[in-house]
């Protein structure tokens, strides 16, 4: 009996071995590149960038000699992703202007060369430069259902497209256009009387800063505090309760950070030289002897010059770096109270039915119903970059990726998962990783992203789980193309 449990023993212990050594917890690939806006393929062998109006494709199968292809794809292009992790079409804007959408087959790309590659289909009415496509549940290698979804007040299209044998779309028919996320994202609507109420109100303050141009001293700061209480009334009749309070709170802060700026060193107080500094530009403006405005002029800039010094020696400066952070977030709420609520840089998931974006200040990922409604599924605390959604698994929400933009967080500039069925945030990136932006999935749930060096790929269950993984997620029987997708065509549809 031992004896069987020590053979079983060493083989599992041997078995779990080869299993950490599938694939190594992080690998840095050097290719240096100045590109931007990367979208990182299935394989975890391949990436696309854009470089000024155009996009390359890199080829890093080999990671000692990474291969940096021309193409004639434009800024911005973007895969049609897949849920079963392949590429076979890229969409790839008509010009830099955005207007208008090719088509092109991924292989045809990386085996062909630049000017030679043509596109299997365009659409001239429909397409931006900034986009993200996805085939929908249902697609199959040879019937894709594609959407489309653009930037601009989350227009969308979806295609049915047949293709051909040689990949290449062989008719294509629109089955549905239209905006995703109307019952969320409404605008910011005023009467006729409520506008020309507000612009009379703005014409006012207006003449009364063109009056604050010939003031100096007490007399301007005494004007200048009835200008921004007038600006503040007028604002908070027109936007609300919302509006007011926001400002309120970022006047706070404002205050607070000028106080925490008021240091004194050898002497010299901060305020002071900033009161001087304000007197002098308000002189220099209303003046016309060149020889006094050449004094003030040198007189401002050796101020600068304290300040910078001062500020150096501030030992508040996390404080207000947290502050200023703050300041940022309620900025950027502002966006929704003055014009409604609204979605930037929204991203579909693998399958098009999940959307990411930012609103206002934060994160947000939304389901897409049938009727094009939209309900939240998850709000990550963050301000992030554009996101990646993991390849999705069924009856789960997937992960996402993205890289945090919050100066007050210890998650700054880190690449950040996010697992929406879980809620739970994870750190991938490290200290060492610098530059670290544009992260994607693999279909085995690594994650690539641009470092300055190059690329990062790294594999998130090991870095947190001390290496233990098992290759049976990693290795499946069938084998895989260049695209990406299986080479079995029964298995090439969604799953």
């Amino acid at each position: 009996m031992n004896k069987y449990i020590l053979i079983f023993l060493m083989g599992y212990f041997t078995i779990s071995k080869s299993h950490a050594a599938c694939v190594p917890p992080k690998e840095n690939i050097e290719i240096r590149h100045s590109g931007q806006y990367h979208r990182m393929h299935p394989s975890g062998n391949y990436f696309i960038y854009t470089s000024g109006n155009s996009a390359n494709l890199v080829d890093i199968t080999d990671r000692s000699k990474p291969k940096d292809l021309r193409t004639d794809l434009k800024l911005e292009t973007y895969p049609v992703e897949s849920a079963n992790g392949g590429w076979s079409l890229l969409a790839s804007p008509l010009s830099a202007g955005g207007q208008g959408m090719n088509f092109f087959n991924f292989n045809d790309v990386l085996n062909g060369q630049q000017g030679q590659v043509k596109p299997v289909y365009k659409d001239q009415q429909f397409g931006e430069w900034y986009h993200s496509t996805a085939e929908l549940p249902g697609s199959t290698v040879d019937n894709k259902k594609v959407r489309m979804l653009l930037y601009s007040n989350r227009r969308f299209k979806d295609y049915n497209m047949k293709i051909g044998s040689n990949g290449a779309v062989d008719s294509a028919t629109t089955l549905q256009t239209g905006q995703i996320c109307d019952n969320i994202f409404k605008p910011f609507l005023k009467t006729e009387e409520q506008k020309t109420k507000y612009l009379l109100n703005r014409d006012a303050i207006n003449r009364l800063e063109i009056q604050l141009r010939n003031l100096t001293g007490d007399e301007a700061k005494e004007l200048s505090k009835q200008i921004s209480q007038a600006r503040l009334n007028a604002e908070g009749e027109y936007y609300g309760p919302e509006y007011v309070e926001n400002r309120k709170k970022r006047l706070e802060i404002t205050n607070k950070i000028d106080e925490l700026n008021s240091v004194v060193v050898n002497g010299t107080s901060s305020k002071d030289l900033e009161a001087r500094r304000s007197e002098i530009s308000q002189i220099y403006q209303n003046s016309r002897n060149n020889t006094e405005r050449e004094q003030l002029a040198k007189e401002y800039n050796e101020i600068e010059v304290k300040l910078r010094t001062l500020r150096l020696n501030n030992p508040n400066v996390k404080r207000i770096n947290e502050l200023s952070s703050e300041a940022q977030v309620l900025d950027n709420d502002l966006w929704i109270i003055k014009d409604g609520k609204q979605f930037a840089n929204p991203v579909l998931s693998k399958d098009g039915t999940l959307v990411a974006g930012l609103v206002g200040s934060k994160l947000e990922v939304y389901k897409i119903k049938d009727d094009n409604s939209c309900e939240l599924v998850g709000k990550p605390e963050h301000r992030a970059s554009k996101v990646s959604f993991s390849y999705p698994e069924k009856g789960k929400l997937p992960k996402i990726v993205y890289t945090a933009e919050s100066a007050s967080s210890d998650f700054n500039r880190k690449v950040i998962t996010y697992d929406l069925e879980k809620k739970v945030t994870t750190v991938i990136s490290s200290n060492e990783d610098k530059g670290a932006y544009y992260p994607g999935f693999t279909k085995d749930g690594r994650v690539m992203y641009k470092i300055d060096t190059g690329i990062s790929i790294v594999d998130p269950e090991q870095i947190n789980n001390a290496g233990a993984r098992s290759c049976a997620k990693l290795q499946t029987p069938r084998t895989q193309n260049n695209s990406g997708e299986s080479s079995n065509s029964s298995a090439q549809g969604n799953q």
